[in-house]
């Protein structure tokens, strides 16, 4: 794994949602871990609260210069 932080952009590839779906997403996903507004989420949060694996996550991470993201962003 190449990044431990996730993003809003990386939850709304994963879930397909919309812009303000992903931030409400994020807050629930803060609140049942306890965290605060600022606090990051982490790869573990996300794939704790969605029931998925480490690798299946990975697929939906935006890393710079990965050449299938230009696939998913397509999708």
């Amino acid at each position: 794994m190449k990044r431990l932080v996730v993003y809003p952009a990386d939850i709304k590839l994963l879930t397909g949602k919309s812009d303000k779906a992903v931030y409400k997403e994020c807050h629930r996903i803060r609140e049942k871990f306890g965290l605060g507004k600022k606090d990051k989420l982490t790869t573990i949060h996300v794939k704790d609260f969605y029931h998925i694996t480490l690798e299946e996550l990975e697929m939906y991470l935006i890393i710079p210069n990965r050449e299938d993201n230009l696939v998913q962003v397509a999708k």
